[in-house]
């Protein structure tokens, strides 16, 4: 009988302590993931990702250009002076046969006015894009003795053939060749200048001789096919029969 009674008070007294000791582990639990909260917040604020500018070619296979840090006091390029900029634009201006480069933008389309490199600053990490567009080359003509229709032109200048409308072509568009859309997409794709044959009394119109910039004949090549393999400024003249 005695013992029954021992026994039943070391359970009481058992049962009275548990809910201290639940009491505690949950304190202990939840004081240890605050710590670690705490750090993990500490740790996010402290830790900053490097700033950077990174650059891109829109529909420019072949282009790469490693991303440059920016120094978090300027908000400038970091260790990049005047020649680093220039060593660059030389560079990218030589990437593409028959374009040159407009510089970098702040958006894909090189909408607004191309950004120097060693004066903006960078709040945050930015994406640059490097634009092209497309080189005018001239065209003077000799008609020897000939004229065109009244009304009809020939084009003062040649592009290369290219799968996407430029700035040029735009111009081309609205201030100078006045296309439509659907001529202008036209236009971009053919290799052709598609020349407006002048008339002579007396004469036959036989063909055109295409000369380069030193007056050189240039044989491997005519007014169908000139924009595929540009030859800088030329001289077209019209021969007869």
């Amino acid at each position: 009988m005695e013992n029954e009674v021992v026994q039943n008070e070391v359970v009481e007294k058992t049962n009275k302590e548990k809910p201290k000791r639940n009491v505690k582990k949950i304190l202990m639990i939840t004081g240890t993931l605050v710590a670690f909260v705490l750090l993990l917040v500490l740790a996010i604020t402290t830790f900053k990702a490097p700033r950077q500018v990174k650059f891109q070619a829109p529909g420019r296979l072949g282009f790469t250009e490693d991303a440059k840090l920016v120094d978090l006091e300027t908000n400038k390029i970091k260790d990049f002076s005047t020649k680093d900029e220039q060593k660059l634009f030389d560079k990218l201006n030589k990437m593409f046969p028959h374009y040159y480069f407009l510089g970098w933008f702040l958006n894909s389309e090189g909408s607004g006015e191309a950004i120097n490199l060693c004066e903006h600053e960078f709040e945050k990490t930015t994406t640059l894009y490097a634009i092209w567009d497309v080189i005018e080359y001239s065209i003077e003509y000799d008609y020897d003795g000939g004229k065109l229709d009244k009304g009809v032109s020939n084009p003062s200048f040649y592009t290369t053939i290219h799968d996407h409308i430029t700035k040029s072509d735009e111009k081309h568009n609205n201030d100078e060749w006045h296309y439509d859309a659907t001529k202008l997409q036209s236009y971009i794709m053919d290799p052709s200048l598609n020349l407006q044959v002048p008339k002579k009394d007396g004469s036959t119109f036989d063909h055109w001789e295409i000369a380069d910039e030193k007056g050189n004949i240039i044989n491997d090549t005519n007014e169908k096919q000139i924009r595929t393999n540009p030859k800088g400024n030329i001289k077209i003249t019209a021969v007869w029969r």
